[in-house]
Protein backbone atom coordinates (compact mmCIF):
# COMPACT_ATOMS: atom_id res chain seq x y z
CA UNK A 1 0.00 0.00 0.00
CA UNK A 2 1.29 3.47 -0.79
CA UNK A 3 1.72 5.26 2.53
CA UNK A 4 2.36 8.63 0.91
CA UNK A 5 4.97 10.93 -0.56
CA UNK A 6 7.53 12.81 1.51
CA UNK A 7 9.98 15.58 0.65
CA UNK A 8 13.15 15.58 2.75
CA UNK A 9 16.11 17.96 2.64
CA UNK A 10 19.44 16.79 1.27
CA UNK A 11 21.64 15.04 3.83
CA UNK A 12 18.80 14.73 6.36
CA UNK A 13 18.95 11.71 8.65
CA UNK A 14 15.41 10.55 9.41
CA UNK A 15 13.77 7.78 11.36
CA UNK A 16 10.48 7.01 9.66
CA UNK A 17 7.90 5.67 12.10
CA UNK A 18 5.30 3.22 10.76
CA UNK A 19 2.54 2.16 13.13
CA UNK A 20 1.07 -1.27 12.34
CA UNK A 21 -1.43 -1.22 15.24
CA UNK A 22 -4.50 -1.25 12.98
CA UNK A 23 -3.11 -3.99 10.74
CA UNK A 24 -2.12 -6.54 13.38
CA UNK A 25 -4.68 -8.95 14.76
CA UNK A 26 -5.24 -8.78 18.50
CA UNK A 27 -2.60 -10.78 20.37
CA UNK A 28 -0.06 -10.77 17.52
CA UNK A 29 3.05 -8.61 17.10
CA UNK A 30 5.55 -7.66 14.42
CA UNK A 31 8.13 -10.38 13.85
CA UNK A 32 10.22 -8.77 11.07
CA UNK A 33 10.40 -5.62 8.98
CA UNK A 34 12.73 -5.06 6.02
CA UNK A 35 13.30 -1.92 3.96
CA UNK A 36 14.90 -1.23 0.60
CA UNK A 37 15.20 1.54 -1.96
CA UNK A 38 14.30 1.34 -5.66
CA UNK A 39 15.79 2.13 -8.05
CA UNK A 40 19.07 0.79 -6.71
CA UNK A 41 21.35 2.62 -9.15
CA UNK A 42 22.11 6.33 -9.16
CA UNK A 43 20.79 6.87 -5.63
CA UNK A 44 23.09 8.09 -2.86
CA UNK A 45 20.41 7.88 -0.14
CA UNK A 46 20.56 4.80 2.06
CA UNK A 47 18.21 2.88 4.32
CA UNK A 48 19.41 0.89 7.34
CA UNK A 49 17.83 -2.13 9.00
CA UNK A 50 14.55 -1.21 10.70
CA UNK A 51 14.10 -1.68 14.42
CA UNK A 52 10.87 -2.89 16.00
CA UNK A 53 8.90 -2.03 19.09
CA UNK A 54 6.63 -5.08 19.35
CA UNK A 55 4.82 -3.68 22.38
CA UNK A 56 3.77 -0.59 20.50
CA UNK A 57 3.50 -2.43 17.14
CA UNK A 58 5.74 0.16 15.51
CA UNK A 59 8.65 -0.06 13.05
CA UNK A 60 11.41 2.57 12.90
CA UNK A 61 13.09 2.83 9.48
CA UNK A 62 16.39 4.81 9.42
CA UNK A 63 16.86 6.83 6.23
CA UNK A 64 19.94 8.88 5.30
CA UNK A 65 19.12 11.27 2.48
CA UNK A 66 21.54 11.91 -0.36
CA UNK A 67 21.72 14.76 -2.83
CA UNK A 68 19.15 17.14 -4.24
CA UNK A 69 16.76 15.85 -6.92
CA UNK A 70 16.93 12.20 -5.89
CA UNK A 71 13.57 10.52 -6.21
CA UNK A 72 12.98 6.93 -5.13
CA UNK A 73 10.58 4.51 -3.53
CA UNK A 74 11.16 3.22 -0.03
CA UNK A 75 9.80 -0.34 0.07
CA UNK A 76 8.85 -1.74 3.48
CA UNK A 77 7.79 -5.33 4.11
CA UNK A 78 6.37 -6.27 7.52
CA UNK A 79 5.59 -9.75 8.84
CA UNK A 80 3.67 -10.58 11.99
CA UNK A 81 3.60 -13.59 14.30
CA UNK A 82 0.32 -14.74 12.70
CA UNK A 83 2.18 -15.22 9.39
CA UNK A 84 0.74 -12.24 7.55
CA UNK A 85 2.92 -10.09 5.30
CA UNK A 86 2.18 -6.55 4.21
CA UNK A 87 4.08 -4.56 1.58
CA UNK A 88 4.14 -0.78 1.93
CA UNK A 89 5.77 1.99 -0.09
CA UNK A 90 6.69 5.62 0.51
CA UNK A 91 7.71 7.87 -2.38
CA UNK A 92 10.67 10.01 -1.32
CA UNK A 93 11.93 13.20 -3.01
CA UNK A 94 15.15 14.87 -1.88
CA UNK A 95 15.02 18.66 -2.14
CA UNK A 96 17.30 21.57 -1.24
CA UNK A 97 17.46 22.50 2.43
CA UNK A 98 14.67 24.95 3.29
CA UNK A 99 12.44 23.71 0.46
CA UNK A 100 10.65 21.06 2.52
Amino acid sequence: MLLGTRNYAQHDVRKIVINYCDWLLQGYVLSAVTASITPTTGIVSTVAAPTLDPTEKVAFVPLTCGGVNESFTLNIQATDTFGQTINDQININIVAAGAT
